[in-house]
């Protein structure tokens, strides 16, 4: 019996909390549709509420207003606005943090390198890293030097940055978008010791 209830809640809940998601989502984009002058709202025009209209407008907004600050003078702006925000304390916490989350989660693959385990906190212990940088070895470094993203869970936004030798890691044959998966859900939706490479040859 408890079984039963505990598949039928894994099936049910997810699917429910999508539902309100999105509907909250939706809900919540229609009120970007406040920002068009009453006259031209689509339910001014139609007459009828067109659930999903917030959504694109906010696309088209979004998509507008990337064209237009990818050039010289809406970098000008954007720099006038960011100097602006930096003087306001508790404003400027917020948003260097919301923009700093967000410039990780779209830059990830971009960032990231390969995926590894690092001896750490401990010896025989080992925590997900991300190599962010690779230089050749040199002064007491016998191999490649790495730098390393180690991610805190389940937020990987924070962390620890290490620069240690290459031989000191352990490669995975994972992606990062599989790696930040399994730090979120706190290492549940994979096995990881089945990840590991084979020792590849180091250069010196």
């Amino acid at each position: 019996m408890k079984r039963y209830l505990i598949t039928g809640m894994l099936i049910w809940v997810p699917i429910l909390i999508t539902v309100v998601v999105v509907r909250a989502f939706l809900d919540f984009s229609d009120y970007a549709l406040l920002l068009i002058p009453e006259a031209y709202r689509p339910t001014e025009i139609y007459g009828v509420h067109i659930p999903g209209l917030g959504v694109l407008f906010v696309l088209l907004v979004l998509f507008f207003t990337g064209l237009l600050f990818r050039n010289m003078f809406g970098h000008f702006i954007v720099e006038m606005w960011e100097h602006l925000v930096t003087k306001i304390p508790l404003v400027s916490s917020i948003h260097n943090g919301v923009k700093q989350t967000l410039k990780v989660v779209f830059t990830t693959n971009k960032s990231f390198q390969e995926v590894v385990l690092i001896e750490y906190p401990r010896r025989d212990c080992w925590s997900v890293a991300f190599v962010t940088n690779r230089q050749a070895a040199h002064g007491d470094f016998k191999h490649d030097i790495l730098t390393l993203f180690v991610p805190t869970t389940p937020n990987p936004t924070s962390g620890y940055v290490f620069v240690v030798d290459e031989q000191e890691v352990k490669y995975l044959d994972m992606s990062v978008d599989e790696a930040v998966k399994f730090i979120i859900s706190l290492g549940t939706v994979d096995d990881i010791g089945h990840k590991i490479k084979a020792k590849k040859q180091l250069r010196t």
